[in-house]
C-alpha cells in the first residue's frame, strides 16, 4: 500500500482523512511561508521604492545645483572676459601715456636747448 489510494477495509477513510488533514497542514504551511515572504518582499519592495525616490530628489538635488554652477561659470567667464579686455585696454593707454610723456620729455628737451642756445647768441651778441 503506498498511501496514494484508500484500501479496503475499515481503515481505509481514516487514512483519507489523515493523508488529507497532512496535505491540508502541508498546504497550510506553504501557503503561510507564501504569504510570509510575500510580505517579506512587499516591505523590502516598498523600501527600495523609497530609497529610489530619495535617490531621484538627491539626484535631481544636485542635478539643479550643477546647472545653477555652470551658470554661475559661464558668467564668471564672462565677466574674467570682459575684466581682461579692460585690462589690456588700460595697459596700452599706459604705453600710449609714457609713450607721450617721453615724447613731451624730448619736446621739452629741445625746446630747452634751443632756447638755451638762442641765451647763448644773444650773449655773445651782447658781449660784442
Amino acid at each position: 500500500m503506498d498511501g496514494s489510494e484508500p484500501s479496503n477495509g475499515a481503515n481505509s477513510k481514516k487514512e483519507t482523512a489523515r493523508d488529507v488533514r497532512k496535505r491540508n497542514k502541508r498546504l497550510e504551511e506553504s501557503r503561510d511561508e507564501l504569504k510570509t515572504k510575500s510580505r517579506q518582499q512587499a516591505s523590502t519592495i516598498k523600501a527600495l521604492k523609497g530609497k529610489a525616490s530619495d535617490l531621484q530628489d538627491s539626484r535631481d538635488l544636485w542635478k539643479e545645483r550643477c546647472d545653477k554652477e555652470v551658470a554661475k561659470k559661464k558668467c564668471l567667464e564672462i565677466e574674467l572676459k570682459a575684466e581682461k579686455q579692460r585690462s589690456d585696454q588700460l595697459a596700452t593707454l599706459a604705453q600710449e601715456r609714457e609713450r607721450l610723456l617721453e615724447m613731451k620729455k624730448n619736446f621739452q628737451d629741445e625746446e630747452k636747448a634751443k632756447y638755451e642756445q638762442e641765451i647763448a647768441e644773444l650773449k655773445k651778441k651782447l658781449v660784442k
